[in-house]
């Protein structure tokens, strides 16, 4: 299995922001923990899911899927393009 760690090319709330306004607006303890509950979310469902062959690729793209969708919503909603 891989690990959940690398978050690099994977959407996340701060790509929908810059570094400096998720300083501004005081926000990196609320990015750094939704990295957190992500990767923490995946692992727990993980298990349970591999009795039906999903494997950790799948559930990545999965969650990374609904992530997308989300930021494009927000950005949409806060008209940051």
């Amino acid at each position: 299995m891989g690990s959940f760690f690398p978050l690099h090319g994977h959407p996340t709330p701060a790509n929908i922001l810059t570094p400096r306004r998720i300083a501004d607006e005081g926000m990196q303890a609320r990015v750094e923990e939704a990295h957190y509950t992500r990767r923490s979310t995946i692992a727990a469902a993980l298990a349970p899911l591999q009795v039906l062959e999903i494997e950790e690729r799948q559930l990545d793209r999965f969650v990374d899927s609904h992530i997308q969708d989300a930021a494009k919503r927000l950005r949409k909603t806060l008209r940051i393009e």
